[in-house]
């Protein structure tokens, strides 16, 4: 099999608003505001895994749900901050 070789155009410039663009294609823009973290009032315990919540929910069920949304927000969040995508 004959190798490929493909052509990328990098452009800071690029076509429209200020940013990087790989052929054409805008892939970062300017740094954007950043938002609040989510504070977890919720009394339950964060985890990776949301469990299923039954018919008729126990506080802890919703509560552990809620923790573990949260968590996984902000987690989010500083990802994006640290990788400078939000302020």
């Amino acid at each position: 099999m004959a190798n490929k070789r493909y052509r990328t155009n990098i452009d800071i410039n690029g076509p429209g608003t200020p940013g990087l663009y790989v052929n054409g294609t805008k892939v970062i823009g300017a740094q954007q505001s950043t938002f609040a973290a989510l504070t977890d009032n919720s009394g339950g315990s964060a985890s990776d895994t949301l469990a299923a919540i039954s018919a008729s929910p126990t506080q802890a069920e919703v509560r552990n749900s809620v923790a573990s949304l949260a968590a996984k927000i902000n987690a989010i969040r500083t990802a994006l901050r640290n990788h400078g995508i939000v302020a």
